[in-house]
């Protein structure tokens, strides 16, 4: 990027270089009117700008940083409930083989029922 930059300056100082008095007069009329050259310094401009635009509009490293920390904690949070809810299946297959086992209904299962009733309640 600064390499663009240095280059594109350094054609900008010979071309300009060349169109004063000082110089050959007979060489900065030739380089003014070679459109080769004037294509490539247009499209150097126009690079520049893009980059400037880019620039402008790129995520600074500060940014990134706080949407990572944003994403691991919104992680972290699915994490603990997938830890919670596999720790509720666990428990429920675990009255479910004391239910095959004995064949009755304990009374775990149904403190169980009535916690996961209150425990996966959504207010919506």
């Amino acid at each position: 990027m600064e390499e663009l930059q240095l280059g594109t300056g350094k054609v900008r100082t010979l071309f300009t270089c060349h169109r004063t008095v000082s110089c050959n007069f007979r060489w900065a009329t030739r380089v003014r009117a070679d459109p080769q050259i004037t294509s490539h310094l247009d499209r150097l401009q126009a690079v520049e700008k893009e980059l400037a635009a880019l620039k402008a509009a790129s995520a600074q490293k500060d940014d990134v940083g706080k949407v990572r920390g944003e994403m691991k904690k919104v992680y972290d949070g699915l994490h603990l409930e997938l830890l919670d809810l596999r720790a509720h299946v666990w428990g429920v297959e675990q009255d479910l083989q004391k239910v095959v086992k004995t064949g009755e209904l304990g009374r775990s299962l149904a403190v169980r029922a009535l916690v996961s009733d209150t425990f996966c309640r959504t207010d919506s």
